[in-house]
C-alpha cells in the first residue's frame, strides 16, 4: 500500500515538474510560442505514470519492530 501511495504521489510531483515548463499545463508562469500537439497530452500522462512507478521502487514496505 505505501508504495502505490508513493506511486501517486510521485506521478503528480512528475506531471507538475513537466507539464508546467512546458505548458502543457497552463499557467501564467510560463508560455509557448508553439500551441500544444494532441499527442504531448498521453505524453505527459506516460511519462507520469511510468516516472510515479520508478519513484515507488526506492520505497521499501515498513518492517515491523522486533524487540
Amino acid at each position: 500500500m505505501r508504495q502505490w501511495l508513493t506511486a501517486l504521489g510521485g506521478a503528480v510531483v512528475v506531471a507538475l515538474a513537466v507539464g508546467l515548463p512546458t505548458d502543457v499545463i497552463p499557467n501564467p508562469v510560463f508560455g509557448r510560442p508553439v500551441d500544444v500537439t494532441w499527442w504531448s497530452y498521453p505524453s505527459l500522462i506516460a511519462t507520469s505514470i511510468f516516472g510515479g512507478l520508478l519513484i515507488a521502487t526506492y520505497v521499501t514496505e515498513q518492517q515491523p519492530v522486533t524487540r
